[in-house]
């Protein structure tokens, strides 16, 4: 029993699995510093590279694997199982990226020339082996979509491993006999290696709940609930440096005689105006897909960000938003309060600084003040 364990597991097991964690990472940083490049603008270069950068950390994976424990056999069984293991904790931790599924294939052609080389062609292993891998990749394709799911569910996780075992076998068979007691082995061994990418995934979740909540007081205004100045800073600079939007507008907005509405009404009745105009701004910002992102500069003042938006194109939105805002009564305590905004709108060009930009903003909002309030604009 011992010897089949040895033998299906291998001698440098632990050796292997460990390197596996290193080779998804560094698939990981790749393919986040592919995102962040130029090739982002053409959809099909970038899976193109996702899908390259994916195949040869795999085919390092296994040259490192035979450099360790060199085999006669390329296609020995236990460094496929941990090869296509490995392939589906990655599909299990990732998260679902538009067309996911198909970064496997160029690897599934690596996987079936190399098995040419080493057997030969025959008809019998050619459908065997295509029909291995067109399962195995049904099974990253649901794996892709329903990755919390099934991770969080033992059955469903034992049915994976199930599927995947069946895949493995399948290929085995093409050239060797298979005995239930080496099948049963490699099924524990596949589980196993699931059972602890589920420890990861749920490590990983808390890391991430952890972070958003970190985000979520570093990055939040506390009263309105929206963007603070910490976030604009950063998203203009992003904005400012980024190679694929090629234009954007921004928006500086007040409220009209916020002063007057505190020494009137009281500090907390204008502390529920603000809440309540940001509320109003980001709802019709979401409901209609405007693109743009709202922050809270300091005291009544607000700047939102359109993204890839001419300033004409965002005055007719600041123009429904203003009228909206004009329009609304806000209910402070026993009070109902009539406000107004006033919004100064710049379409930023290529090569401006971003003070230059933020000042010709600042302008505008004045001008807007002195055509009346409660109005829009654009110079």
């Amino acid at each position: 029993m011992m010897d089949l364990f040895i033998e299906v597991l291998g001698k440098y097991f632990l050796t292997k699995i460990l390197l596996i964690p290193s080779i998804l990472g560094f698939i990981f940083i790749c393919k986040n510093l592919l995102r962040k490049s130029k090739f982002t603008q053409n959809k099909f270069l970038i899976y193109l590279f996702y899908s390259l950068n994916f195949t040869f950390w795999l085919i390092l994976l296994k040259l490192i694997f035979v450099k360790i424990d060199p085999n006669p056999h390329v296609f020995s069984i236990k460094d496929i199982s941990l090869i296509f293991t490995s392939i589906l904790i990655d599909y299990f931790i990732v998260s679902y990226y538009k067309y996911i599924e198909y970064t496997v294939l160029p690897f599934f052609v690596v996987f079936y020339f190399a098995y040419l080389k080493e057997y030969g062609f025959t008809l019998q292993s050619f459908i065997v082996v295509w029909l291995a891998l067109a399962s195995f990749w049904f099974l990253l394709l649901l794996v892709s979509k329903k990755r919390v799911d099934i991770i969080q569910n033992i059955p469903r996780l034992l049915l994976v491993s199930l599927i995947l075992v069946l895949v493995l076998l399948l290929i085995i068979s093409s050239q060797f006999s298979i005995n239930f007691l080496y099948a049963l082995t490699l099924f524990g061994k596949v589980f196993i290696l699931l059972c602890i990418t589920k420890i990861i995934f749920n490590e990983i979740a808390s890391i991430i709940e952890e972070y958003s909540k970190y985000k979520e007081y570093t990055y939040i205004d506390e009263l309105t609930g929206v963007y603070n100045r910490r976030k604009f800073d950063e998203t203009f600079k992003e904005i400012l440096s980024s190679d694929t939007i090629n234009k954007f507008s921004l928006v500086l907005f007040d409220v009209d005689s916020f002063k007057q509405i505190n020494d009137k009404y009281g500090h907390l009745s204008g502390d529920i105006v603000l809440r309540d105009i940001s509320y109003l701004v980001e709802k019709h910002l979401r409901e209609n897909e405007e693109n743009g992102q709202l922050f809270r500069f300091g005291g009544d003042e607000f700047f939102i960000i359109f993204r890839n938006r001419s300033g004409n194109e965002v005055k007719k939105i600041m123009v429904e938003i203003v009228k909206k805002i004009s329009c609304t009564e806000f209910q402070c305590n026993s009070f109902k309060i009539k406000a107004s905004i006033s919004a100064g709108i710049v379409e930023a060009t290529p090569g401006v600084m971003g003070k230059h930009i933020i000042s010709q903003g600042d302008k505008n909002l004045y001008e807007a003040k002195a055509r009346g309030k409660n109005q829009v604009y654009l110079q």
